[in-house]
């Protein structure tokens, strides 16, 4: 290490730590150097306008520079023209390699994600959210079962209300715009702790944005009550002149779907009620022995054993109400008001 980068490197860090270059032959990687004495392979020093910009511990070295550089190729890819050749500024890869995102910034309930710090630990979230949101919002979509009565729309307009997710502007089958938004969170994320370079806090949304949907789309639920009016005469048999008839349902914490309001069956006597609520850790509807209570205007009553809060995360919730017996309406079919909690 010549004189003046050896007396610069000894005031950052003290005696007894060396360090070389990572390639004494190349331009860049002259004046990138990792520490020999004692060998950590992990952490790196920056030689930045005449000083040593010290590289965040256990940052992953050589492999973390090369994943800083094609994530500044990427960044410039989907519109960041600020990156233009900046996969070779020394400068601007220390501020990605120091992106300091650790567990303070860490989402723990990333389907199938580990979290971990550093520039791998926001790409890696940053895909992890992406696919959450992509994946909840099919299996949201499924699961109301859409038709001519609870239509497409419908759906786009409870996703936008309640967890602020524009369907139509969102690339749910578009992979190659889905690995935009991926790259544009956790460039948010980076763009908005950048230190080294002199970046500004621009264009930081999309890190902001997704983030804050899927922690409100992870709570979103679906009760699906998929029903058949019955015949109190034929001891609950199906009712054969049900046709059409009037039914109401209530249901215990959230709302019917907007748009998709149930107000009587079908010519079969047959419904469908679609039914969204947040789902929290907060149990309030188990009783004191810990069961969920369902009941039919407190005539025919059900429980079962209620799961601890933290094990509780039904991505969906079906529940076929058909043998449900409640009060005989005046035209012979049972109207059953289930509360259902």
């Amino acid at each position: 290490m010549r004189s003046c980068r050896a007396q610069a490197f000894k005031a950052l860090v003290g005696d007894g730590i060396q360090a070389c270059p990572l390639n004494e032959k190349l331009p860049l990687l002259k004046d990138i150097y990792v520490q020999s004495e004692p060998e950590d392979v992990n952490q790196l020093y920056f030689w930045l306008d005449g000083a040593f910009v010290k590289g965040r511990e256990k940052g992953g070295g050589g492999a973390t520079v090369k994943q800083a550089q094609a994530f500044i190729r990427d960044a410039f890819d989907i519109g960041f023209s600020e990156y233009l050749n900046k996969d070779v500024d020394i400068a601007t890869i220390a501020s990605v390699y120091n992106t300091p995102y650790g567990p303070q910034h860490y989402l723990t309930d990333l389907p199938g994600h580990r979290a971990e710090p550093g520039l791998v630990g926001i790409i890696s979230e940053g895909e992890a959210v992406i696919d959450a949101i992509s994946e909840r919002t099919r299996t949201l979509r499924t699961s109301f079962a859409l038709d001519a009565s609870c239509d497409d729309p419908a759906f786009e307009r409870l996703l936008d209300s309640e967890a602020g997710l524009k369907l139509s502007a969102y690339p749910l089958d578009d992979a190659n715009q889905l690995a935009r938004l991926k790259v544009s969170y956790a460039l948010g994320f980076i763009q908005q702790h950048r230190e080294t370079a002199g970046g500004t806090a621009t264009r930081t949304e999309a890190y902001r944005r997704y983030r804050e949907i899927w922690e409100r789309l992870k709570l979103l639920s679906v009760v699906r009550i998929e029903g058949q009016l019955l015949d109190e005469v034929r001891l609950g048999g199906t009712c054969d002149r049900c046709g059409m008839a009037p039914v109401t349902i209530r249901v215990l914490n959230g709302s019917e779907m907007p748009g998709c309001k149930v107000s009587s069956a079908d010519p079969q006597g047959r419904f469908t009620y679609r039914h969204t609520f947040h789902r929290s850790l907060d149990r309030s509807c188990c009783n004191r022995r810990g069961h969920y209570i369902q009941t039919c205007h407190d005539r025919c009553a059900a429980s079962r054993p209620c799961r601890r809060a933290a094990a509780f995360r039904p991505p969906v919730q079906r529940q076929p109400v058909h043998a449900v017996r409640g009060r005989r309406g005046s035209d012979g079919c049972t109207q059953c008001p289930a509360w259902i909690a």
